[in-house]
């Protein structure tokens, strides 16, 4: 056997890493502000009434919220008809 077809045998048998690396951008409490043009205070107000999405802690105090959700969550919201 060759060494080419004994590197291309190795390596298919091999198994193959994974990733771990998620696309998810994470929103710092400013950008959600910004993206759903609500105020702080109110966005906080929605997470305790269990009407937004939930903050992921990063560290220590330091919170932020799943880009997704927060998009899904605008989503959701009804249309006005005029």
């Amino acid at each position: 056997m060759n060494t080419t077809a004994q590197n291309s045998m190795s390596s298919a048998a091999m198994p193959q890493p994974q990733t771990v690396f998620s696309a998810e951008r994470l929103l710092r409490i400013r950008d959600v502000c910004h993206v759903t043009g609500l105020a702080r205070s109110t966005v906080y107000a929605k997470i305790n009434e269990a009407g937004f999405p939930q903050p992921v802690r990063l560290h220590g105090k330091c919170v932020a919220w799943k880009a997704s959700e927060v998009s899904a969550w605008i989503a959701s919201l009804p249309r006005v008809s005029m």
